[in-house]
């Protein structure tokens, strides 16, 4: 069978392809492609990311359904054969991405040893697979402000570990990530795809100007009638800075789980109100040793595998502003104000209850949270076809 991946990268857009994807399940099933979803006992979940199946090739099953990756490409194979298809879909940025972690390894030798077994792994259960690797790549600057923004956001919920000291600790804790040739190269040499299309993330260079226009002509199913119109919808939006520097704070002192989704979300609402930039801005020295680090990975990276005509930098001229956006200490500390006052609201006590009756099911009841998941995910689809 034909086996598409659509490896990422984070931050390129892959929540908007997914969700596309994942809305769409029906009517590419009936051109023969199958974007699989996942069972759990009896239970059918539509799962938009294939992350968990990601993390499960090193046998890591923390994310839900918490599957095992037999369990996953079983349940794969089983689908393609029932619905006769010729073409799987497989979508995450965890594939490019996620395990293992770069906090979780002492070196980059042994980050890439970690990683060459990921790739193994999924090798293995695509063996006799006819493979096409599609990933999207975003600058090295640009991707990394924005994840350490994204790092800030939900460090609260990495099993209680500080993953951002700084702008340096973290870049360095990430070199591994940034010399992306490197990571390509593992990816050619273990999965050996028949095709392999490497996209730099410019949102001026993507056909019809967004990500999932573009992935549906690169990955030749622009042909087909799809129904749910999802274009570059803002599905997991930054914080604007005076909320990232408030959640800095708040990240020094130890939280529930459920009380840190809504922390998150009482942030969101806030920053959605705010008129301040709603992207990170790394410190200028970072962004110089950025530049730097990556001149020769990126010459690899345009000699192996661009053919757009313009070369992958390190900085497009847009990644951030000539001037940074400095706070004064007054500037957060009226943030924090208008936190805590959003935070002690009512209603948050009720969503933070919410969230932990979700998360005992998840542990304890995993059909009943399968089914409520489901229905939640249902009620979302309807409230999109009526907008």
């Amino acid at each position: 069978m034909k086996t598409l991946l659509h490896i990422g990268q984070s931050k390129t857009g892959t929540s908007a392809i997914q969700a596309f994807l994942a809305q769409n399940r029906r009517e590419l099933s009936a051109s023969g492609v199958l974007y699989p979803q996942v069972r759990v006992g009896r239970l059918l979940l539509d799962v938009q990311s294939h992350n968990a199946v990601a993390d499960a090739l090193v046998g890591v099953t923390s994310i839900y359904p918490h599957l095992t990756a037999q369990q996953y490409f079983d349940q794969f194979r089983a689908e393609a054969e029932r619905t006769g298809a010729e073409q799987m879909v497989l979508s995450a940025e965890h594939f490019f991405g996620g395990q293992p972690r770069v906090w979780d390894v002492p070196d980059e030798d042994a980050y890439l040893a970690g990683y060459a077994k990921k790739i193994e792994a999924l090798a293995g259960w695509l063996r006799g697979h006819e493979i096409t690797v599609l990933v999207y790549l975003r600058p090295q600057v640009e991707w990394l402000a924005s994840a350490i923004g994204q790092a800030i956001r939900y460090e609260g919920l990495m099993q209680g570990r500080r993953i951002y000291e700084s702008d340096r600790q973290y870049f360095e804790m990430s070199r591994p990530l940034l010399r992306y040739s490197r990571l390509l190269d593992l990816w050619r040499r273990i999965l050996a795809p028949a095709t392999m299309l490497v996209i730099p993330y410019r949102r001026e260079d993507l056909v019809g100007g967004d990500s999932v226009s573009d992935f549906l002509v690169r990955s030749q199913l622009d042909h087909l009638c799809l129904s749910s119109a999802i274009t570059q919808a803002d599905v997991n939006p930054s914080l604007s800075v005076e909320y990232l520097e408030v959640k800095k704070l708040l990240n020094r002192e130890p939280r529930t789980k459920s009380q840190e989704r809504v922390a998150i979300e009482c942030l969101d609402r806030l920053s959605r109100q705010s008129s301040r930039a709603r992207s990170y801005q790394l410190d200028d020295e970072v962004v110089a040793t950025i530049v730097d680090y990556v001149a020769d990975d990126n010459a690899s990276l345009n000699a192996r595998y661009m053919n757009t005509g313009r070369p992958f930098v390190a900085r497009l001229d847009s990644a951030q502003p000539a001037v940074r956006e400095l706070l004064s200490d007054d500037e957060v500390r009226a943030a924090m104000t208008r936190f805590t006052k959003e935070y002690r609201r009512p209603r948050n006590v009720v969503r933070a209850m919410d969230y932990g009756i979700r998360r005992f099911l998840r542990q304890h009841a995993a059909p009943v949270h399968a089914m409520l998941h489901k229905a939640k995910r249902a009620v979302k689809a309807v409230r999109h076809r009526q907008t």
